[in-house]
């Protein structure tokens, strides 16, 4: 539900590379398979509170995507 949030809502825009017509929940959820093993654990602690250290990996692999979007575009 987490990763949902950056692709937007009603309120936020969406990452510019992250358009859930482009296949953006897809790539999120790939980019994070991916990484979980490394991390040691999940982006939030089961109890509504966030692990910044693991976001921040997230959001380290996420700029790769944007930088090449934005390289495409």
């Amino acid at each position: 539900m987490f990763l949902c949030f950056f692709v937007g809502n009603d309120f936020l825009p969406h990452l510019p590379s992250l358009s859930i017509r482009e296949g953006a929940l897809d790539a999120l959820v790939f980019i994070y398979k991916n990484l979980l093993p490394g991390m040691g654990g999940y982006l939030t602690n089961g109890e509504g509170g966030l692990i910044f250290t693991n976001i921040d990996i997230l959001f380290n692999n996420l700029a790769l995507l944007e930088e090449e979007f934005f390289r495409q575009h």
